[in-house]
């Protein structure tokens, strides 16, 4: 019983090994700041998405 423990235990420590060395952090990127020189317009640019998504059922 205590081989089968161990066995269990080695296993254990070597998957948990493998599988924190085997994770890619290319999520952890921050993405590229926007570019200072567009304009955004409240009308022209939210509205038309507040209208489309939000005012359906949160209107009030």
């Amino acid at each position: 019983m205590k081989q089968l423990f161990n066995a269990l235990k080695i296993f254990g420590i070597v998957f948990t090994i493998t599988f924190l060395t085997s994770c890619e952090k290319k999520y952890f990127v921050a993405p590229p700041p926007p570019d200072p020189d567009i304009e955004i317009s409240y009308s022209e640019d939210m509205q038309p998405y507040f209208d489309a998504k939000c005012t359906n059922c949160h209107d009030g």
